[in-house]
């Protein structure tokens, strides 16, 4: 490896180092706690050593949120690849955001604006891009299977995601640590109902 490279790889691990630093603080002790002098001093260096990656702390938010989506939208498209079934490809879907949600809640807090954090509505949408295409497609081809018609797709997709987070927000956010599975059974019926009546409603009309 040259120096070029070697000196990149430094960088990037400093980079995700800072990034793992500040997630864990917000972990511990909430993201309204976070600040960079504290982020300096988790990673045992100086402030201006942050700076150097991170121009500012809504620089390094704005980077976590991205990298949440990221995540968010691997585990649901591991979730849409692993069944053929139409009904059941949505629900696991809705399960792998609950369950991404419980693994990193303080990522979610992020990506969503809770727990005192500052959100660009914008940014968010489009780090939100590509979840919202995996949940578009799934819908297209659950649609397909029941041979009915959304009027409306991406206000589907948004219905979904408002169910989904409705969820995560009463049983995960508020309280991580607890190791059940509730807000996974709700996420499952609820998607399940809300199917029924799509099928209903449209065939009905």
């Amino acid at each position: 490896m040259g120096l070029k490279q070697r000196r990149e790889r430094e960088k990037q691990a400093m980079r995700e180092g800072i990034l793992e630093a500040a997630r864990h603080l917000a972990r511990q002790e909430g993201w309204s706690a976070v600040t960079i002098r504290k982020i300096a001093e988790q990673i045992e260096y100086s402030p201006p050593m942050v700076y150097e990656y991170f121009a500012s702390k809504e620089d390094l938010h704005l980077e976590l949120l991205r990298g949440g989506f990221r995540l968010l939208a691997a585990a649901m498209q591991r979730a849409f690849e692993a069944t053929e079934d139409g009904e059941e490809r949505l629900l696991r879907i809705g399960e792998a955001y609950c369950q991404f949600a419980h693994m990193y809640p303080e990522l979610y807090q992020m990506m969503h604006g809770l727990g005192g954090v500052p959100l660009d509505a914008q940014e968010r949408m489009l780090a939100a891009q590509e979840i919202c295409q995996i949940v578009l497609e799934a819908l297209t081809l659950w649609t397909q299977t029941r041979s009915v018609t959304l009027d409306d797709p991406a206000e589907a997709v948004e219905t979904l995601w408002a169910v989904l987070h409705g969820v995560v927000s009463l049983y995960i956010v508020d309280r991580p640590q607890e190791e059940d599975h509730r807000a996974e059974r709700l996420a499952w019926r609820t998607i399940q109902s809300l199917l029924t009546a799509w099928s209903f409603s449209l065939r009905a009309s």
